[in-house]
C-alpha cells in the first residue's frame, strides 16, 4: 500500500471516496503481488505492468483498465458515452458500482493478460483493426478537409479512431453531432485524442 494513495482519496470529493475505497480494496484482493502507486494524478495498480487506475474527476470517477480494449467486457461494464477512455467504468455513486466480486474478476483477468504478454490493441481473430472500423462518410469528408487532422487521424491507432468516430456517430440530435464533429477536426488538428483530458 502506499501511502500517496490514501492522501489522494482523502483530498477527492466526498462522492468519490467511497468509490476510490471500494476499487481500492478490490484492486488489493486481487492478488498479493499487486503493486499501487500514483501515474498522470491517477491512482494505479501494477503487476507485471500497468493494470489498472482510477481518477476522481468534478463529477464523476473513472477506472480504466489499460487493456481494456481487448479485455472481456463480460459484465457490459464499460462507458459507451465517450466520457472516458476506451475499457473504463464510469460512475458518480458508489451504489452504481459493480460487486466487489466483479471488480476482483475484471483486474484478475487485466493481469492474466499481461502475463501472456498480449499488447493493448493488439487482439486475436483479426478483431480491432483498423481496416474493420466503419467511418461515415460525412466523418471522412470533414476530417480530409484539415490536412493536419487528418494525417493525425489517420496516424492513431484503432483505439484513438474509434473513440472519435463512436462519440460523433452516437450523438442523437444533428446538432449535437456537427457540434462534435467540429470539435473532433479542431483536438486532431492540435494532435490530440479524443480522451487527452483524462491521460
Amino acid at each position: 500500500m502506499d501511502c500517496r494513495v490514501d492522501q489522494y482519496i482523502a483530498n477527492s470529493r466526498e462522492f468519490a471516496r467511497p468509490i476510490l475505497e471500494k476499487v481500492r480494496k478490490a484492486a488489493l484482493k486481487s492478488s498479493s503481488k499487486i503493486e499501487e502507486t500514483i501515474n498522470w494524478n491517477l491512482l494505479c495498480w501494477e503487476q507485471n505492468g500497468l493494470v489498472a487506475g482510477v481518477g476522481a474527476f468534478k463529477a464523476h470517477v473513472c477506472l480504466p483498465f489499460f487493456k481494456g480494449d481487448i479485455m472481456n467486457d463480460s459484465d457490459n461494464l464499460f462507458d459507451k458515452s465517450g466520457g472516458c477512455a476506451i475499457g473504463s467504468i464510469k460512475s458518480s455513486n458508489v451504489k452504481e458500482m459493480p460487486t466487489q466480486a466483479v471488480l476482483v474478476k475484471y483486474i484478475k483477468q487485466e493481469i492474466q493478460l499481461n502475463e501472456s504478454g498480449v499488447k493493448a490493441g493488439k487482439s486475436t481473430g483479426g478483431r480491432r483493426d483498423k481496416k474493420d472500423l466503419k467511418i461515415p462518410f460525412y466523418f471522412l469528408k470533414a476530417v480530409k478537409k484539415n490536412k493536419k487532422a487528418f494525417k493525425t487521424f489517420d496516424e492513431f491507432s484503432y483505439t484513438h479512431q474509434s473513440e472519435y468516430v463512436e462519440w460523433v456517430t452516437e450523438a442523437k440530435r444533428e446538432e449535437t453531432r456537427e457540434k462534435r464533429l467540429a470539435t473532433t477536426v479542431e483536438w486532431l488538428s492540435r494532435s490530440k485524442s479524443k480522451n487527452w483530458k483524462y491521460r
